[in-house]
């Protein structure tokens, strides 16, 4: 008989970390630091459901970790890029996402004024996606949500200051 290992899943902790989590999100968007900051809380709610989904399946670590990085490829470019015109084919777009990053690290490293959002929406998209993905996953798999509601608390606390 095989030895499946157990997964810790509760309803009510799953919604409330959820919750936790797309508050922090939502009152990020309601900052208006920059414009579309509404995509942190779609990642979000993203990274939250796959890491319940990865953290709950039978996977093992590594298999996990293989498609957390795929996903982690896939789906807060996929946003990113979604911002951009419509009309633009979409390796236009990607083309167009990595040079405003590498314009925008370099003038960072400049020490000079910034004014493109994209840099400061991606560090967002993929904290918030890292944030909620292994949120999710160590609830699920070890049944430890406290992580990631630390963290929310912390990003919390930091955007109220600010």
């Amino acid at each position: 008989m095989l030895n499946r290992s157990r997964r810790w899943w509760d309803f009510p902790a799953a919604f409330l970390l959820l919750a936790s989590l797309m508050t922090v999100a939502f009152r990020l968007g309601d900052t208006r630091w920059t414009e579309d900051l509404n995509i942190v809380a779609t990642t979000t709610f993203f990274g939250m459901v796959l890491g319940l989904a990865l953290g709950y399946s039978q996977f093992k670590r590594w298999i996990v970790l293989l498609l957390a990085a795929g996903y982690t490829l896939t789906i807060p470019v996929w946003q990113l890029t979604a911002l951009m015109q419509e009309d633009v084919a979409w390796l236009e777009r990607l083309a167009s996402l990595g040079g405003r990053l590498w314009n925008g690290l370099q003038i960072f490293f400049q020490n000079l004024p910034l004014s493109d959002p994209v840099p400061f929406l991606t560090n967002m998209v993929v904290l918030f996606w890292l944030v909620s993905l292994i949120a999710g996953y160590n609830l699920t798999r070890h049944g430890k949500p406290l992580q990631g509601v630390l963290i929310a608390d912390a990003a919390l606390m930091v955007i109220d200051i600010y």
